[in-house]
Formats: C-alpha cells, sequence, structure tokens
C-alpha cells in the first residue's frame, strides 16, 4: 500500500511545479511538467483544470473547454473548473451555458467575487439587469478594494441611466487604479450627459496622457474611444473644428472604430456635406450592422441626395433591427409621402 502513496505524493509535488511556473507564464515548461502528471494519474482534475487554463490563454478554446470538462468530470466539486468552463462560455458568447456553469461555480464556492463578477457579466449579457445588479454587489461586498468590481456596476447604472451612481462608482474605481483608462473615459460619458462638460473634457484628457500596461490592441481602443468621446463632447458645444480634429485621431489610432465613424458622419451631416456623411455611415455600418441609428441617419442623408430607393431600404433596415424606432419609422413615413 506504500506505493499509491508515494505516487501521490510525487504527483502533487510536480503539480506544485507546474502550477508554480503557469504563475510565472512559463506556459511550456508548465504544460510539459503537467504532461508527466496526467501520465500518472489521468484523473488529476486539478492538473486538467491547468492544462486547460494553458490552452484557454493561448486562445484555443475548444481544447481548453476539453480539459476543463476532464476536471470536471474528475472531481464534480472542483469549482474553479466550472468557473473556467463558465468563463469560456461567456467567451464564446454562448451565454446561457455560462450562466448555469458560473452560477454552479458560485454555489459550490459563494466566497469567491471573481465569480460572482463574471456570473454578473454574464447576467448583463442577457439583459438581466437587476441579477446582473445584485452579483457586482456581492462581488464588491466581498472585495471592495477591486476596481474591476466598481467599474463593472458603473457601466451597469450607466446603462440604465442612473448617472449618479455610475459617476460614484467609476470615481471608486479610479482611486483604487488611477490608471484605469476606460474608466476615467466613462467617467467622462457619464459627466458630459449630465452637461457637466468642462469635468468631462479633463476626464477624457486625463484618459489621454494615461499609459496603463495593457496588451496594445486593448491600449488602442481605450485611446480611439476617448478621443471620440472628446469629439461628442466638442459637437455638443459646438466646437465643431476640435471635434473633427478628435475624431480623425481617433481613425488614426484605430481606423476600423465604429462609433467614430458614426459621429464623424453627423459632423458632416451636420455641415450638409452629405457625400462624406454617407461613406462614414456606410463604414460604421459595415463594422456594427445592428446600429439602427446609423441605418436611419444614412437614410436621412441618401434621401435628400435623391437616392429614395436605398433610403428606403435603410429606414426599413433600421424598423427590422428597433421595431419601435419612432423616427426612422416617421422618416419612412414621410419618404413614401414624397414626390417620385
Amino acid at each position: 500500500m506504500a506505493s499509491p502513496v508515494l505516487a501521490e505524493s510525487q504527483s502533487d509535488k510536480t503539480y506544485a511545479r507546474a502550477e508554480k511556473a503557469y504563475l510565472n507564464k512559463r506556459y511550456d515548461e508548465a504544460w510539459g511538467t503537467l504532461q508527466k502528471v496526467v501520465e500518472v494519474d489521468d484523473k488529476n482534475a486539478r492538473a486538467h483544470n491547468l492544462i486547460g487554463k494553458i490552452w484557454h490563454n493561448r486562445n484555443k478554446l475548444d481544447q481548453a473547454e476539453l480539459e476543463y470538462r476532464k476536471a470536471i468530470a474528475a472531481e464534480p466539486q472542483l469549482a474553479e473548473a466550472r468557473y473556467n468552463l463558465g468563463v469560456l462560455m461567456f467567451d464564446k458568447r454562448k451565454f446561457p451555458e455560462a450562466e448555469k456553469l458560473l452560477e454552479e461555480a458560485v454555489t459550490i464556492d459563494p466566497q469567491n467575487p471573481e465569480f460572482h463578477y463574471n456570473l454578473g457579466l454574464t447576467y448583463a449579457n442577457e439583459n438581466k439587469l437587476e441579477q446582473a445588479n445584485e452579483r457586482f454587489v456581492n462581488a464588491i461586498k466581498l472585495d471592495a478594494n477591486n476596481a474591476t468590481f466598481h467599474y463593472g456596476i458603473a457601466c451597469l447604472y450607466q446603462k440604465t441611466d442612473k448617472l449618479d451612481d455610475a459617476v460614484e462608482e467609476y470615481r471608486k474605481a479610479i482611486a483604487l487604479n488611477p490608471n484605469y483608462i476606460e474608466a476615467h473615459n466613462n467617467l467622462g460619458v457619464a459627466l458630459s450627459a449630465q452637461g457637466k462638460f468642462p469635468e468631462s473634457v479633463e476626464e477624457f484628457q486625463a484618459a489621454l496622457k494615461l499609459n496603463p500596461d495593457y496588451p496594445q490592441a486593448q491600449r488602442n481602443l481605450g485611446y480611439a474611444q476617448a478621443h471620440t468621446s472628446l469629439g461628442i463632447t466638442y459637437f455638443k458645444q459646438g466646437q465643431l473644428a476640435k471635434a473633427f480634429d478628435e475624431y480623425k485621431k481617433a481613425l488614426k489610432i484605430d481606423a476600423m472604430f465604429a462609433d467614430t465613424h458614426y459621429n464623424l458622419a453627423l459632423l458632416y451631416q451636420h455641415n450638409n456635406q452629405l457625400q462624406p456623411a454617407v461613406k462614414h455611415y456606410q463604414f460604421a455600418i459595415k463594422v456594427d450592422p445592428t446600429n439602427y441609428m446609423a441605418h436611419n441617419n444614412l437614410g436621412v442623408a441618401l434621401a435628400k441626395l435623391g437616392k429614395k430607393d436605398q433610403a428606403e431600404a435603410e429606414y426599413k433596415q433600421a424598423l427590422q433591427i428597433k421595431p419601435d424606432y419612432a423616427e426612422a419609422q416617421q422618416n419612412l413615413n414621410a419618404l413614401s409621402q414624397s414626390p417620385q
């Protein structure tokens, strides 16, 4: 009976080495070490879970899913494996499956704030906003010093037009992490919506001065959004030249950023420059086909250019996306009543 105990002890030591390598981002070393573990013990749930995380970090989602499921089969009460599989399903945009797995993880380990937070994100993506709010609140109760949790609930408040609460939570996130570029940007958006333009400009400018240690693509997205948001604020104030400059800066950073193209189109349309407005609306729609306002406004521009058939198609597309969109319906009715 001595050999199995010795083998298990050795397996634990080998796993510990793999985990240390993983935490130090030496993924190839961790991978090789974990293979030794599962060769001896193919039912080692922790090893399969960690192999899954390595695949997940490399965006090999199908391979990661297979390993997470092996971990769950070997140890059904391993909450982390259910959580990781839930996050993977979230990444695959399979929100009902993510919800089920994350709920199971929370049931097994209700004291883990990350479990609550990511379940909240899943609810938010399913438009289950009250449930999302409850999970975000739970996460903050368990870890009040996590800037991401405050940012998450602030985004939810902003989505539901609770701007005072959103501003408060964004400020908490920034107090905990002054380099939180998205929090500065979104705080600027919320302040702008409250009509507090000087304060909003300060937040956008603060976002643009930051150099956070994020992946390049994420950092560029943050900068592009910040320039766009600053441009929107200038546009609302009637400072059109400044707005135009900010939109151009945003597109220089991220030429595919749909929000910038949409707002630049609005500016061109405001100046009755219809051809460039059409061009940028079309680009915004190409990137984000669900932008019903872009379809409607493109229809308005096309109608002014005498392209009524194309305008009609855009109004109908806007209504297909949002059937209760009164402005698009009014424009469609007006178009049908206008002389050919």
